[in-house]
């Protein structure tokens, strides 16, 4: 950022792990003596309420698989999936959600493979990461339908002092597409 612009004020925005990139970016620059002007975040949960139990596959799979309103997106029996090894598991989901459409035709098993290694790798970098309260400007933009009994709304008041939130009503990938994305500009109000 520095290379770009050496010197602040600095505005920072992130969508979901990317919020929470631009709040510790945010925090290092503050450390630094420069100036944050405004961090926005659009539907980034604070760490502790994104405790995804990382060690079991299955129940990974079955949490990522689900539509905004909490229904299934892809029909995974919990049975079958542990009755296979791991291999066999990222197989047979693949093929599934290939066959409804979750996975884009032309989309090979190790690219989604890969895909989901990186998002598992993302969940436990995010809990795992310990934010500090900050002294600067956050605006929160919470995607309102969600199948999670939270909100992403949830815990940032206990560390930004100089904060405003927003509910959206979209879902978490749905804040930074489409309409919702023309809300947010009327929201920031630039």
């Amino acid at each position: 950022i520095q290379t770009v612009q050496p010197s602040g004020p600095y505005r920072l925005a992130g969508h979901s792990l990317g919020g929470m990139i631009a709040y510790e970016m945010a925090q290092q620059l503050l450390a630094s003596g420069e100036t944050v002007a405004k961090i926005s975040l659009f539907d980034t949960f604070m760490p502790d309420k994104t405790n995804y139990n990382l060690n079991d596959d299955v129940d990974y799979l079955q949490a990522i698989f689900v539509n905004p309103d909490g229904s299934e997106l892809l029909p995974l029996p919990k049975a079958h999936l542990r009755s296979l090894d791991e291999q066999s598991r990222l197989v047979f989901v693949f093929e599934k959600a290939q066959q409804v459409g979750v996975v884009a035709k032309g989309v090979s098993f190790e690219q989604t493979v890969r895909l989901f290694t990186v998002a598992k790798t993302n969940m436990k970098v995010v809990n795992a990461y310990e934010p500090k309260p900050i002294a600067c400007s956050v605006e929160h933009f919470c995607a309102t339908r969600t199948q999670l009994e939270f909100s992403s709304q949830e815990g940032w008041s206990d560390l930004v002092t100089d904060l405003q939130q927003y509910r959206v009503d979209t879902h978490h990938e749905g804040i930074i597409r489409g309409a919702a994305v023309i809300e947010l500009v009327e929201l920031m109000g630039n």
